[in-house]
C-alpha cells in the first residue's frame, strides 16, 4: 500500500489559500493514494467543511498532523519503506 509522503501533503498546504488549487491537487492526489486511508478520511473532511461551511482550520491541523507523522515515519522506526536502506 502506498501512501502519500510529507512532500505531497506540503504542496497540498502551499497552495491552502486558493481552495480551487487545493481541491484541484486533494482530487488528483485522491485518486494516486486511494487506499491511504487517512489522507482519504482528510479529503472527505475537506469536502464537508466546503459543502457545508465550515471550519477548515480544523482540517488544516489534521492535515499538518499528518504530514509530520509521516514524516517522522520516512526518518526512522518500523514503517520504512525498506528493511534495509543499504539494499535497493
Amino acid at each position: 500500500m502506498v501512501l502519500a509522503s510529507y512532500h505531497v501533503i506540503k504542496e497540498i498546504l502551499k497552495n491552502w489559500p486558493n481552495v480551487d488549487l487545493t481541491m484541484k491537487e486533494f482530487e488528483k492526489l485522491s485518486k494516486r493514494y486511494p487506499k491511504d486511508i487517512e489522507f482519504q478520511k482528510i479529503f472527505e473532511d475537506y469536502k464537508a467543511c466546503l459543502n457545508l461551511r465550515g471550519d477548515l482550520d480544523i482540517v488544516k491541523s489534521k492535515l499538518k498532523e499528518l504530514e509530520n507523522i509521516r514524516r517522522i515515519d520516512v526518518s526512522g522506526g518500523t514503517r520504512l519503506p525498506y528493511e534495509d536502506r543499504r539494499r535497493f
